[in-house]
C-alpha cells in the first residue's frame, strides 16, 4: 500500500469523523436545540413566619415561556413579574458557521410563610409548549418572631367586647430605638373576611406631633411621630389608627401580626478609602454599615363580638350600630312639575365612612317623585357624610318631601332606635302645554249654514279666545262687506307680515349666532372677575348662550342630549355631570363652592368645539 493511498484514506476518515460528529450535534426533528431546564431557588432557607422573601424561577433553553401560576399550601404567594434575556454563540463545523441562541427567563414570587416549623416548597409544574417540567423541592426553616430591645410593636383595641357591626378603633404603635434601612408590616387582619378595616387620618387637634406617611400592608397611612420612653429607654414612636368593623359574631383570636425590619448590625472594616462607604466617614476609615433582617411580634389580641338582638329590630335595618342622626335639605322648594330639586341627605354619627345613601324609594313613592338614577355624590366632613341627588315632583298635588328614617342599634341603651329627618314643604305649580286645540277651541260645530249663538257661547267657554270679551261677531248684513275688504287687504298684510318675520328672524338668528360664538370668551372674562360663588351661574349662562336658552333653565340632561349628536367623549360627559353635581350642591344644597375655574374653562372649551 503506497503512502499516497494511506494519506488519502486518512483524509477521508477525518471527513467522515467530522460529518458523523456534526450529525450527532444536530437536533432531532421536533426537539429544541438546547435542553430546557427549570430551577427554583431562594436567597435564604431560614426565615421568620410572616417575613416576605423572594422565590426565583429560572427557565433556560425555551424559545418562549410565560410566568406560571403557583399555589403553595403553607405560603402566601404574590407574583412579582420577571425578565428574559438571550445569549448567542457560534460553532464552526467543516468550515460552516452555525449560530445557536439560548433564551433564559427569570420570574420572581414574593412568599410569606404562614406557620412555624420545617416547611417545604414543593416541586411545582412548569408547562412549556405542552411539555411539563418540574422544579426541585426546597426545604425551609420558619422561625417565630423574636422580641428584641431595639424595636417594639404594640396593638391596642378601644374595646375587647363589641356588637356585630360596631366600629371600634385599633391603634398600632411602633417603637424605634435603632437605625434601620427598611421595614415590612405583616398584618393578616387586613385580609381577614371577618373584619372590615378603614384607615383613620389624624385630626388637626393632634398637637405638635409630627405626621409622616408610611406604607402598611400595601396602603399609605399617616402616622404620628414623637419621642417617647419605654422601660427606661428612649424611642421614636410611630402611631397610626384604623377603624375595625367586625362582621362575624363569637370569640375571635386575632391573627398574629409582626414586623420585619432591616436593622443596623454594626460596621464592616475594609482597607483604604473606597466608594460606597459611609458618606459621613470623614477620615477614610472605610467603614460600611451592615444590616440584618429581624422580625418582631406584636402582642396577641382577642375580641368577643356579640350578635345583635332580634327583638325590636325595625324594618329596613341595615346593620348600623352606634348613634346616628339624619338631616335633609332641598332647594328650590317652589318649582313646577318636573323641575329638578337638589336633595341633600346628611348623616352624622359614630362612623360614617362606609355608609351609603339610605333607599329613598320607600319614603318618596314613584307616584309622587321621580328619583335620579345616577349614583349620588358624597362628601365626608367632620364626622358627617352628605349625599346629594336630584328628585322631581310628578304632579302638582305634591306639597312636601317626607322625612327619611334611619334605623340603628344604640350600643348605650342596647336598643334599636330610628333617627328621622323633618318634612320639607314644597310648592309645586302645574305645568300645561298650550296646544293648537286650546287656541282654536274644541266645542261642537253646528252643521247648519252658520253657527248658532248657543254654539258660539259654548265655544267661548272652552278656548282661550274667551279672554277677549270685547271682540264680538259681526252682524250678518255686514259679512259680505267685511269679506270684500279682507280680500283686498289680505295680500299686502301677508307681504308685510312675512317681511316683518323675516327681518326679526334674521336679526335674532344673527344675535344668537354671535352669542354662541362669543360664549366661551364671555365665560372666561366673567370667571376672572366674579367670585367663586358665582362660578356655577356663569357656567349656566355659557351653556344658555350655546344652546339658545335661558341659563337657569339648563339641566345636565339638556347638555348631555346636545352632546349625544356629536362623537362620543365619555370623559367630557363625566366632567359635565360632575360640574352640575357640584354646582347644584353649592347653589342649592349649601355645601360650599367647590368648582375650580381652570376645570370650568377646560370643559367649556371642549364643549365650544362641538356645539
Amino acid at each position: 500500500m503506497s503512502s499516497q493511498y494511506i494519506t488519502m484514506s486518512r483524509h477521508l476518515f477525518s471527513k467522515l469523523t467530522i460529518a458523523l460528529f456534526a450529525l450527532l450535534l444536530l437536533p432531532a426533528p421536533g426537539q429544541a436545540t438546547d435542553e430546557i431546564t427549570v430551577q427554583a431557588q431562594v436567597a435564604s432557607r431560614e426565615v421568620y413566619v410572616g417575613q416576605p422573601f423572594t422565590l426565583q424561577l429560572e427557565i433556560n433553553g425555551a424559545e418562549a415561556a410565560e410566568q406560571p401560576t403557583i399555589n403553595l399550601q403553607d405560603f402566601r404567594v404574590e407574583p412579582q413579574g420577571g425578565t428574559n434575556r438571550s445569549q448567542s454563540y457560534q460553532i464552526s463545523i467543516n468550515g460552516k458557521v452555525q449560530t445557536t441562541k439560548t433564551l433564559s427567563y427569570t420570574y420572581q414570587y414574593l412568599l410569606t410563610a404562614t406557620k412555624v416549623g420545617t416547611l417545604t416548597i414543593p416541586a411545582f409544574p412548569v408547562v412549556i409548549k405542552g411539555v411539563t417540567y418540574r422544579t426541585t423541592p426546597i426545604a425551609m426553616t420558619v422561625k417565630e418572631p423574636e422580641e428584641i430591645d431595639e424595636f417594639k410593636l404594640h396593638i391596642e383595641l378601644s374595646k375587647t367586647q363589641c356588637y356585630l357591626g360596631e366600629p371600634i378603633t385599633m391603634t398600632t404603635t411602633w417603637l424605634i430605638g435603632q437605625d434601620l434601612q427598611g421595614f415590612e408590616f405583616n398584618l393578616p387582619l387586613f385580609n381577614d373576611p371577618r373584619f372590615e378595616l378603614y384607615t383613620q387620618t389624624p385630626s388637626p387637634a393632634s398637637g405638635r406631633k409630627e405626621l409622616v406617611e408610611i406604607e402598611v400592608a400595601g396602603d399609605k397611612v399617616i402616622a404620628q411621630k414623637q419621642a417617647t420612653t419605654h422601660n427606661g429607654r428612649d424611642y421614636i414612636s410611630l402611631s397610626f389608627r384604623h377603624t375595625l368593623v367586625p362582621r362575624s359574631p363569637g370569640k375571635i383570636k386575632l391573627p398574629a401580626a409582626s414586623l420585619a425590619i432591616n436593622a443596623f448590625d454594626g460596621y464592616s472594616q475594609s482597607r483604604g478609602r473606597q466608594f460606597g462607604t459611609d458618606p459621613f466617614d470623614m477620615f477614610g476609615s472605610g467603614r460600611r454599615k451592615m444590616y440584618r433582617t429581624v422580625v418582631i411580634p406584636a402582642n396577641q389580641l382577642g375580641i368577643e363580638v356579640l350578635a345583635l338582638p332580634s327583638q325590636g329590630r325595625p324594618p329596613h335595618f341595615s346593620g348600623l350600630v352606634g348613634k346616628y342622626t339624619i338631616l335633609t335639605e332641598a332647594s328650590p322648594t317652589t318649582v313646577n312639575v318636573g323641575d329638578p330639586i337638589s336633595l341633600t341627605v346628611s348623616i352624622g354619627g359614630t362612623f360614617v365612612d362606609n355608609l351609603s345613601l339610605p333607599p329613598l324609594e320607600a319614603a318618596l313613592p314613584g307616584r309622587d317623585f321621580k328619583i335620579a338614577t345616577e349614583k349620588p355624590q358624597s362628601t365626608v366632613n367632620g364626622g358627617i357624610k352628605s349625599f346629594t341627588t336630584t328628585i322631581r315632583a310628578s304632579h302638582d298635588q305634591v306639597n312636601k318631601i317626607p322625612g327619611l328614617s334611619l334605623p340603628f342599634f344604640n350600643t348605650d341603651t342596647k336598643k334599636y332606635e330610628v333617627a328621622r329627618s323633618a318634612e320639607i314643604n314644597l310648592v309645586v305649580n302645574p305645568t300645561r302645554v298650550v296646544t293648537a286645540e286650546d287656541a282654536l277651541g274644541s266645542g261642537e260645530k253646528n252643521s247648519g249654514n252658520g253657527p248658532s249663538q248657543t254654539a258660539i257661547s259654548n265655544e267661548a267657554t272652552q278656548d282661550i279666545r274667551a279672554n277677549y270679551v270685547e271682540i264680538n261677531s259681526a252682524p250678518p248684513e255686514q259679512e259680505s262687506n267685511l269679506l270684500f275688504i279682507a280680500i283686498l287687504l289680505l295680500p299686502p298684510l301677508l307681504f308685510g307680515l312675512l317681511f316683518f318675520i323675516d327681518y326679526y328672524q334674521h336679526d335674532d338668528s344673527r344675535e344668537s349666532r354671535h352669542r354662541r360664538r362669543q360664549a366661551y370668551r364671555r365665560l372666561r372674562k366673567k370667571l376672572h372677575s366674579c367670585g367663586q360663588d358665582e362660578f356655577f351661574e356663569a357656567w349656566l349662562e355659557f351653556l344658555g348662550d350655546k344652546l339658545g336658552r335661558p341659563g337657569r333653565a339648563i339641566t345636565r340632561d339638556d347638555v348631555l342630549i346636545a352632546l349625544a349628536d356629536h362623537p362620543d367623549d365619555p370623559e367630557m360627559k363625566r366632567e359635565v355631570e360632575k360640574i352640575f353635581t357640584l354646582g347644584e350642591a353649592a347653589l342649592y344644597g349649601g355645601l360650599g363652592h367647590v368648582l375650580e375655574k381652570d376645570t370650568l374653562l377646560r370643559v367649556a372649551k371642549n364643549i365650544a368645539k362641538v356645539l
